[in-house]
């Protein structure tokens, strides 16, 4: 599993590390990673989401940006961004993963419709069968799959973003619990 953002300080490793952490030792095949379209590569998270990790007992002191290249994405079997830009990026990068991207708030919403029967090896395998099952009943891509980016911002810019981040995070790792 693949989160992408803008600078890959900010929104992606808070997603990454926050869905390492709510899986705990139950993540097992789940690989999670992240990368960022236009990434401040080598920098750590940014201070702000660091002190919100680190509030709720998350250590991403070893964590380093990356940007988003084909080889990353080729090991993705399932994209999650933070915006609908992000997900274009990834299409036009690789146009065989558009069917494998959603953003967050729209994978949360596909993942809310009651799931169909999907023959799946993996738990990352069920969720993106799922939220492709799911397209089309959900509602369409809007503005509103946006998460804002904090960047740069106040300390309750950062937080208010934690909190849509998390609200994500809990859809996920419901489904991921839910396909082991």
């Amino acid at each position: 599993m693949l989160f992408v953002c803008t600078g890959n300080i900010c929104r992606s490793p808070y997603l990454e590390y926050g869905l390492r952490a709510r899986l705990g030792g139950a993540a097992g095949d789940v690989r999670i990673e992240s990368a960022g379209t236009a990434a401040l590569v080598d920098h750590p998270v940014a201070p702000a989401m660091q002190r919100i990790l680190h509030e709720q007992g998350i250590d991403a002191s070893d964590f380093r940006a990356r940007r988003l290249n084909r080889d990353i994405l080729d090991r993705a079997g399932l994209v999650v961004t933070a915006e609908r830009d992000h997900r274009a990026f990834v299409s036009r990068l690789s146009p065989e993963h558009a069917t494998k991207s959603f953003t967050l708030r729209q994978l949360s919403r596909l993942l809310d419709v009651p799931a169909p029967t999907i023959d799946a090896g993996t738990r990352v395998e069920f969720v993106l069968g799922h939220a492709r099952a799911s397209r089309g009943m959900a509602g369409p891509a809007s503005a509103e799959d946006d998460i804002d980016d904090p960047w740069g911002r106040r300390m309750g810019v950062y937080r208010r973003t934690a909190l849509q981040l998390d609200r994500g995070l809990e859809t996920l790792v419901t489904a991921l619990v839910a396909a082991s």
